[in-house]
């Protein structure tokens, strides 16, 4: 895949995740699929690892 082609992935969340994004997407005016979209561009921006939720590594 050249990294110009685009990515199609399938999440899912429930409990309180999707209600965190829900409120996110709300707040932001933003869909589901939109704010999910650059909450991970920015994750993958800042972090270069992740262990498990609230262990990651950051970018130098």
């Amino acid at each position: 895949m050249k990294d110009s082609e685009a990515l199609k992935i399938t999440v899912i969340l429930d409990g309180e995740h999707r209600k965190r994004l829900k409120t996110s997407s709300s707040e932001s005016a933003r869909s589901f699929r939109q704010e999910a979209k650059i909450r991970i561009e920015d994750h993958l921006k800042l972090y270069a690892s992740i262990a498990k939720v609230g262990s990651r590594l950051e970018r130098n």
